[in-house]
């Protein structure tokens, strides 16, 4: 046997829950729960000034959508996109000018610390405009801050940071359950998709991210039945839901798995990042327990965005007041 120290905080307010997964309740809007994150400068650069960074390495990384430049300005390292003159059958050039510019308006539209800042873009043209030996992705450029990648098998941090990172990725986690465009889910979520900005792991690409929810059909005798994942029961489309089908004229047979999208983001964040960086062997014996019980929840998906925020802020508060008597019994 051997002690744990588990701390537990309690709230006074009431909490609203849809399929097993809580909500915000009605009127508390998002820019209240993260009123600290503030906006930077999108504007920076323009096609005024963007020929003023300094290329200092072509090609960096590529992609399906984009092709990835280093550059200085000001002393400062930056990322430059461009389109992608990858060329494959199954991914024409309308079609990764749209993903590349799906990602400039979610990050546009998104503000999070952990979500990579933009500082500005120039469109002049794009394929298919101008003269005839036009550049083949066009000219598009988008400026965004600078990283490095992340190896989670060679990460040599102490255990504050383990926790500051867990605590800032559970953060995005529920950002992106209340986001102002409705819970989002992100399907492409990949390590290769996060890098470290000074010591903040960021998510770069949120091309493949929305808003919608897997579709379902209420009746188990339709035809084309299928059950939800993560034996999520299907649910009647709401009002907003509603207005983007043939529903509005018919009686409608569809649903929606609501909660998949969340649920689905904390499995994939948990096999990236949680499963190492809270690994109880880094930790004191006094955490271990905490640590073995919050990883079997998120391994069984079964634990909520606010659940999770609350267990890993419970597990920090432990793990200062462990450090704090250690000092003072030296």
């Amino acid at each position: 046997m051997y002690l744990h120290l588990d701390f537990n905080l309690y709230s006074c307010d009431k909490r609203h829950s849809i399929a097993g997964r809580k909500t915000r309740p009605p009127g508390k809007q998002i820019n209240q729960r993260h009123s600290s994150y503030l906006r930077w400068d999108r504007n920076r650069f323009n096609c005024t000034n963007i020929n003023e960074i300094q290329i200092l390495e072509r090609n960096r990384g590529t992609g399906w959508s984009k092709i990835v430049d280093i550059g200085t300005f000001e002393g400062q390292k930056l990322a430059i996109q461009r389109m992608s003159t990858f060329k494959n059958p199954k991914w024409s050039i309308e079609k990764r000018l749209y993903l590349f510019m799906k990602n400039l308006l979610m990050i546009d539209q998104l503000n999070h610390p952990s979500l990579i800042k933009m500082f500005g873009y120039c469109l002049r043209h794009v394929k298919g405009e101008g003269h005839i030996n036009s550049s083949y992705y066009g000219d598009f450029s988008v400026v965004y801050e600078y990283g490095v990648e992340i190896d989670m098998n060679a990460l040599n941090i102490t255990i504050a940071d383990r926790l500051t990172h867990a605590a800032d990725l559970a953060s995005l986690l529920s950002y992106l359950h209340y986001s102002p465009l409705g819970t989002l889910v992100d399907y492409d979520i990949k390590s290769e998709h996060f890098i470290m900005v000074n010591g903040k792991i960021k998510l770069i690409d949120l091309d493949f991210m929305n808003n919608v929810g897997q579709t379902c059909f209420l009746s188990s005798s339709h035809k084309k039945f299928k059950p939800c994942p993560f034996h999520i029961k299907c649910q009647e489309l709401n009002d907003v839901e509603i207005r983007f089908t043939n529903c509005q004229a018919v009686p409608c047979e569809v649903g929606v798995c609501r909660g998949e999208a969340t649920i689905y983001n904390i499995q994939k964040i948990n096999k990236i990042f949680f499963q190492v960086l809270l690994k109880p062997k880094f930790f004191p014996v006094a955490l271990k327990y905490s640590l073995s019980r919050l990883l079997k929840q998120l391994h069984k998906n079964n634990i909520d965005v606010d659940a999770l925020e609350k267990k890993i802020r419970n597990i920090t508060l432990a793990y200062k007041y462990l450090k704090t008597t250690k000092k003072r019994l030296l």
